[in-house]
């Protein structure tokens, strides 16, 4: 479809209020997925914008350097950077501590099963456990 839409002269009008959906979106996520299929209606998380919409915008910021981009099996993976993340505040007008989720740090604590790491040690390895 994008090859006829290109062949054909016709352009793909994206609305005001689709683009801030999609910059929405992508301030939220972090990270957005598009299908290589134009002939889908709606992006399955972006809900009454068509997914080569959805590409159009990504691959402009791309183009503005604002995201990283990947292609594996038919899907387009656009990862927000740092500069991206401005470039989004500035232009929705959002306050500085807004963070994607991909963005947020996570505190991970582990909880380790004592039982199941006693091993017997021997005095002379200064710690480290028996190989047998």
């Amino acid at each position: 479809l994008l090859d006829k839409l290109i062949s054909a002269g016709e352009m793909v009008l994206i609305h005001k209020l689709e683009r801030r959906l999609i910059l929405e979106e992508l301030i939220k996520e972090g990270a957005i997925v598009v299908k290589k299929d134009w002939t889908e209606n709606e992006h399955p998380s972006i809900k009454k914008v068509q997914p080569i919409k959805v590409w159009m915008v990504l691959r402009s910021l791309k183009s503005k350097d604002l995201l990283n981009e990947s292609f594996n099996w038919g899907y387009f993976y656009f990862f927000l950077k740092k500069e991206g993340l401005d470039y989004i505040r500035k232009e929705l007008h959002i306050e500085e501590n807004v963070v994607p989720t991909t963005h947020e740090a996570v505190n991970r604590t582990f909880v380790i099963n004592e039982e199941k790491d006693r091993r017997p040690r021997d005095p002379n390895r200064q710690g480290k456990p028996v190989r047998g």
